[in-house]
């Protein structure tokens, strides 16, 4: 009958021979039943075979990197349930707010400040959001119920989008016919990388018509006059 002392002997020869295989601590404990405390006195010191080295090593950066992962999925839901439960929130608060031209004319000159191409006849923006592109074509035709033929779109691309492609999806967001764009510029500096999903290039809008360009240049000093003095 082998003693205790000759038992943890046996325990600790096993342990060995696995941490010596590339086992991890969890794993020993799980084969052989001695805690990892117990563990990290036994091994601590222990020299292992590099390939066995490498091979813990390896398994503790996987476990890192997936940690880090986790960590940010936790995160990015905790963000998204947190915009949902905001959203809500503003739904409650103007759901039923009733925007007139006035306040959307207010709108689409705040939204030209920020995005929008300054030229002397023309009014554009740009962007690769199709949100905003959209808001502001929608905003111009609500409010000033212009001539569709004058409407022009450009895109600026990466070299590995194909241009029909991206032109009917632009298109198909803001209902202006294929006709109406023009010439797509690429990015040559994107030669060999690949294009995000979901990535359709910028699109820049033009409308051509001098005095609505005026128009919301005056409406921009009215904004920015008035609330530079405190609203």
């Amino acid at each position: 009958m082998r003693t205790k002392h000759e038992n943890i002997g046996v325990l600790k020869n096993r342990a060995v021979d696995l941490r010596r295989s590339g086992a991890s601590y969890p794993e020993i404990e799980k084969q052989i039943g001695v805690n990892r405390s117990t563990l990290s006195g036994w091994l601590s010191k222990l020299s292992l075979p590099k390939a066995s080295s490498e091979k813990i090593k390896n398994r503790k950066h996987l476990h890192l990197a997936n940690a880090r992962l986790l960590a940010a999925d936790y995160h990015r839901n905790a963000h998204q349930l947190a915009l949902k439960e905001q959203g809500e929130v503003i739904f409650k608060e103007y759901g039923d707010y009733k925007l007139d031209k006035t306040i959307l004319e207010l709108v689409l000159a705040a939204l030209y400040l920020g995005e929008g191409v300054k030229r002397d006849n023309v009014i554009a923006l740009a962007n690769a959001n199709y949100k905003i592109v959209s808001a502001f074509v929608n905003l111009v035709r609500f409010i000033y119920k212009p001539e569709e033929s004058k409407f022009r779109c450009f895109l600026h691309l990466r070299i590995d989008q194909i241009d029909d492609d991206e032109k009917r999806y632009w298109s198909k967001m803001l209902s202006i016919p294929i006709s109406k764009f023009g010439k797509s510029q690429f990015d040559r500096r994107t030669l060999g990388k690949k294009t995000r999903l979901g990535y359709h290039g910028v699109c820049i809008v033009y409308y051509y018509d001098a005095r609505l360009a005026r128009r919301l240049v005056a409406l921009q000093n009215f904004l920015l006059d008035k609330l530079s003095k405190g609203a």
